[in-house]
């Protein structure tokens, strides 16, 4: 499937393999299509914290993603400006719930019957809302939400999944 527009990608970011993966195949896709070489770039991917601050987790997913890259024989350099963490949506701390990520939970549930975790896929889905409504997004672009697995998590947050919110 091609998009006529860019695609840009948003998954909870922890160890870094989900973010560093997902820009690799990206990347990889790009280069296998042959685009003209004014054309190639690394896909603009953002990874939603639930843990580290924003510098060292991009530090980290930029040498994975280009370490990656060299062992799976692409040796293609990942740009550093590419890579795109956000932290603001970690709340108090690692698997600590929010109000938002409650809501997010809540809200993907009801809409969409799609079933979030508390810890990472709530808090990403908590800062792809935070960040359609501060307008970091165009209205008609193209955004990839990676749900990452997680739900067996939702029983050990029954206060959280099924709070009260004004979602």
């Amino acid at each position: 499937m091609r998009c006529s527009s860019p695609i840009t990608r948003f998954r909870p970011d922890n160890t870094a393999v989900t973010h560093r993966t997902t820009i690799n195949a990206a990347v990889m896709v790009n280069e296998s299509v042959q685009l003209p070489l004014t054309s190639r770039r690394a896909p603009k991917a953002t990874g939603i914290s639930v843990r580290a601050e924003k510098a060292p987790q991009e530090a980290k997913i930029h040498a994975l993603a280009n370490a990656t890259s060299e062992l799976a024989g692409a040796n293609l350099e990942i740009p550093f400006e590419e890579i795109t963490v956000r932290d603001e949506f970690v709340g108090p701390g690692y698997s600590l719930p929010t109000t938002e990520m409650t809501a997010a939970i809540q809200t993907f549930a009801r809409v969409e019957g799609i079933l979030l975790d508390p810890v990472y896929t709530g808090k990403t889905a908590a800062g792809l809302i935070g960040l359609i409504r501060e307008g970091a997004l165009e209205r008609d672009s193209n955004v990839l939400f990676i749900h990452t697995g997680g739900a067996p998590a939702i029983y050990a947050y029954p206060n959280e999944v099924l709070a009260e919110t004004n979602a």
